[in-house]
């Protein structure tokens, strides 16, 4: 069954709901219906009671929504408003990963107006510039008491925010999808909300967003409206080439609600910029096609479909999702391991068994030997007591070395840092000749290779780093072992997440 995420957007006035399908490079568009929120009536004086309220109405909206689309959404991906979001753009100095967390929630105090624990944030860390010796940080925070507010709503409409990001990030992944943008150019997005009262600019340089903020509009007359949207631009650029004296605005996208016809010409001749309007939502597949004002809403919808850089997750769902499924892999991985150790010590037993129902034989067939066995002389029977000997110390050779790796596999799995899992272990033997002809010597190797995730991808060179020592300082995984060796990890893309791999090879030598 193709994978489905629900997309969902709540404006001043309006909640859009757009259902996708499939995988994020080419989404097939399920539905998408925008539903009114019904009007506080009456008088509220007490300000706890009005939030009650809204969120009540907010609630029954997105309850009726679901309802007649006939979607069962456990959970749902949305966006906060820009008014809720504190975006900051700043730099530090150049630190290696180990320290780059503590580092910038350190400096994030300087802009943001809230305690730690009164906030969520996320950031992202864009490649570092060879000619700049300090780290450009893209950080995005949002109270608590915000986000919980958002929460209850869900909660009450009967499903869950697993996805809290922020619009711009929601915008640009349908403009990457239709192709309308890249990553490296500087460029504006002029969003007009579908409550026909709002807009909000959002400047993004190199794929990050540097600027965005919110303001009101008027529609009733169209000049004043294009005089507004033109002022706002230019405001919010001055601030920008402050900042970015050398920096060049190449582009603005003009999306959302189609208020009057000719906005895109009027602002391209009033600051000479190209200025483009999204017609529509291209890289949709199926039949229809939602009007270029759930933009936000397919947006959200779409990072439901495969994580992805151009996003962030402010839900306090998702920490707890995650841990709880990493908790379910680490137990079905036990449980291999436990049923492996278990079958290995079966066999063990089995082949045990077996070598003791022939030596029970050979006892029993000595005593019927024929009485010229007695005239033997005493070399022979030390030659055949040795032979004994050899064989018994091969069978407890067989039988040490078996039971050893059984407790080496149940440590390896004991090890297993959260984020991290193993996809295959290898082991190559080779057994040496003794001088009676039974094996008396093994050399042997162990590779172990897997893969690391983490929603900050800076932590999964840390992860495998915790998984590596612990194995190397593990006194049952290295007895007989030396030469442990963790091989440089690589960047690959399983089911549309960037995970890094990893080896782990580990060499043995041991007389017997």
């Amino acid at each position: 069954m193709a994978k489905s995420s629900i997309g969902l957007y709540i404006s001043s006035k309006n909640v859009d709901i757009v259902e996708l399908k499939g995988a994020a490079s080419a989404p097939h568009l399920a539905n998408f219906l925008r539903q009114e929120i019904p009007i506080v009536e009456g008088i509220i004086d007490n300000e706890q009671k009005q939030h009650e309220a809204l969120r009540d109405c907010i609630s029954l909206a997105i309850k009726e929504a679901l309802e007649k689309l006939r979607i069962k959404a456990p959970e749902v991906y949305t966006v906060l408003p820009s008014s809720e979001v504190m975006i900051r753009y700043f730099s530090m100095p150049l630190l290696p990963r180990s320290e780059q967390v503590q580092a910038l929630k350190f400096e994030a105090r300087k802009y943001i107006p809230f305690k730690a624990d009164e906030i969520v944030s996320d950031f992202k860390l864009p490649p570092p510039s060879k000619l700049k010796k300090a780290q450009d940080v893209f950080f995005i925070a949002a109270t608590k008491e915000r986000l919980n507010f958002h929460i209850d709503i869900f909660k009450k409409a009967g499903t869950d925010a697993v996805g809290i990001d922020i619009i711009p990030f929601a915008i640009m992944r349908m403009l990457f999808l239709s192709k309308k943008i890249s990553s490296r150019e500087n460029m504006a997005i002029l969003y007009l909300d579908n409550d026909n009262a709002s807009a909000s600019i959002h400047i993004i340089e190199k794929g990050m967003s540097f600027l965005s903020r919110e303001f009101n509009i008027i529609t009733d007359d169209k000049d004043s409206l294009f005089e507004r949207l033109a002022s706002q631009l230019r405001v919010s650029f001055d601030y920008y080439h402050r900042q970015n004296p050398q920096a060049e605005i190449l582009k603005i996208i003009v999306c959302g609600e189609t208020l009057f016809a000719g906005l895109d010409a009027f602002i391209a001749d009033e600051l000479k910029i190209i200025t483009e309007t999204v017609e529509q939502l291209a890289g949709l597949k199926g039949q229809g096609s939602p009007p270029p004002s759930f933009i936000i809403s397919a947006g959200a919808a779409l990072g439901g479909l495969a994580k992805s850089y151009y996003s962030v997750n402010l839900s306090p769902l998702a920490a707890r999702l995650k841990k709880k499924k990493t908790a379910h892999v680490f137990l079905v991985e036990s449980l291999i391991a436990i049923s492996i150790i278990i079958l290995i010590a079966a066999a063990c037993a089995l082949q045990v068994r077996n070598v003791m129902g022939r030596l029970n034989a050979v006892r029993e067939f000595g005593k019927s030997l024929p009485s010229y066995t007695a005239a033997m002389d005493l070399n022979t029977l030390k030659n055949i007591e040795r032979e004994g000997l050899e064989g018994v110390k091969f069978l407890k050779f067989v039988f040490s070395d078996r039971t050893s790796w059984a407790n080496k596999m149940d440590r390896i799995a004991k090890c297993i840092p959260d984020g991290v899992w193993v996809s295959n272990i290898t082991v190559n033997e080779k057994l040496i000749e003794g001088g009676s002809g039974y094996p008396s010597q093994s050399v042997k190797t162990i590779a172990i290779s897997g893969n690391a995730f983490a929603s900050d991808a800076s932590k999964e060179a840390g992860q495998i780093d915790k998984f590596f020592k612990s194995l190397k300082e593990d006194n049952v995984f290295m007895r007989s072992l030396g030469n442990i060796q963790l091989l440089p990890g690589t960047k690959k893309e399983i089911s549309g997440y960037w995970v890094t791999s990893f080896k782990i090879s580990a060499g043995e030598n041991t007389n017997r």
